[in-house]
C-alpha cells in the first residue's frame, strides 16, 4: 500500500511540475491522509517516525520561506508526505537520494544543453526515480551510496 500510495504521489506531482512548475496542494493532501489512514489500520511505522519523517518536509517548507522558495514549497510539502509513509531514516535518504541525482541531472544540462546555471528544474521527477531505485536496491539488501 505505502508504494502505490508514494508511486501514485510522486507519479501525478512529477506530472505537473513537469508542465506546470507546480505542484497541486490538494493531490499532495489526499496522499497524506491516505498515508495516515495506512498507519492508523496497519501500522507499520510508529506515530514517533512518522512524525519526525513529517518534520523534515516541515523543516524544508521553513527553509523555503526563509530563501524566498530555492526550495520550492511544493517540494517540501511531498518531502513531508514521503515521511508520513517511509518515517524518518527512509525520508532522508530519499531526500539525499533525489537531491544527488537531480544535481546530476542539472550538471548534464549545463554541460550538454548550455543551461545556465541559475535554470530551475523540477525536482518531483527525481524524487519518483530515486524511490523507484530504492525499492529496486532495497531487496538486494543494498546500501545507499
Amino acid at each position: 500500500m505505502e508504494t502505490i500510495g508514494l508511486l501514485g504521489m510522486f507519479g501525478l506531482c512529477s506530472k505537473d511540475d513537469i508542465k506546470y512548475k507546480q505542484v497541486k496542494v490538494f493531490v499532495i493532501s489526499v496522499f497524506g491522509v491516505l498515508g495516515v489512514l495506512l498507519h492508523v489500520f496497519f501500522g507499520k511505522n510508529s506515530w514517533a517516525s512518522m512524525l519526525l519523517g513529517f518534520s523534515i518536509g516541515a523543516i524544508l517548507y521553513f527553509v523555503s520561506i526563509l530563501t524566498n522558495e530555492k526550495v520550492g514549497k511544493g517540494d517540501a510539502l511531498i518531502i513531508a508526505v514521503a515521511g508520513i509513509y517511509l518515517g524518518a531514516l527512509k525520508t532522508l535518504e530519499l531526500l539525499w537520494f533525489s537531491s544527488l541525482l537531480a544535481a546530476i541531472g542539472g550538471l548534464i544540462l549545463i554541460v550538454v544543453k548550455k543551461k545556465e546555471k541559475t535554470f530551475e528544474m523540477p525536482f518531483v521527477p527525481f524524487m519518483l526515480l530515486a524511490y523507484i531505485l530504492m525499492l529496486v536496491w532495497e531487496p538486494l539488501n543494498g546500501v545507499m551510496l
